[in-house]
């Protein structure tokens, strides 16, 4: 069994495709037997979307809110963190995802996500394209 961080945009874009994309790779991973944890890092202001309100903002409430529920529904209310714009963690404590960070034996990075640079030292890394050409601009 491997421990496997999957790096997305969950919290920050809780739309249905985007939530979708994730949950398959994360629960997938979890019935193979492998010890998951879904990693988000926020590094710009204004950077959730809000699907209530149909707003980007700040605030963090709606996708928090829609992604536990969405993670609790599949047994994973335990194995999540989004640091917020402010390096505050929800979800798992820094210091947990930390020690998640050195000791992951993969990273998948779902969405170009910010965390790539701490997962330097993961022997395994993996980028999944999940919008083609969006890396490709971004570079």
């Amino acid at each position: 069994m491997a421990r496997i961080l999957v790096n997305n945009t969950l919290v920050r874009l809780p739309l249905g495709g985007i939530n979708l994309w994730a949950i398959t790779w994360v629960v997938g991973l979890r019935r193979l037997g492998h010890d998951v944890y879904l990693i988000d890092e926020n590094e710009w202001n204004y950077s959730c979307f809000d699907n209530e309100r149909g707003i980007w903002t700040q605030d963090y409430a709606y996708g928090l809110r829609v992604v536990g529920a969405l993670l609790e529904h599949y047994g994973l209310g335990d194995r999540w963190s989004f640091t917020d714009f402010d390096r505050k963690c929800h979800g798992l404590s820094r210091s947990r995802v930390d020690e998640l960070f050195r000791t992951a034996d993969a990273f998948i990075d779902l969405e170009w996500g910010t965390s790539y640079d701490r997962a330097g030292n993961i022997p395994i890394r993996i980028f999944i394209d999940s919008e083609p050409g969006w890396g490709q601009i971004k570079i």
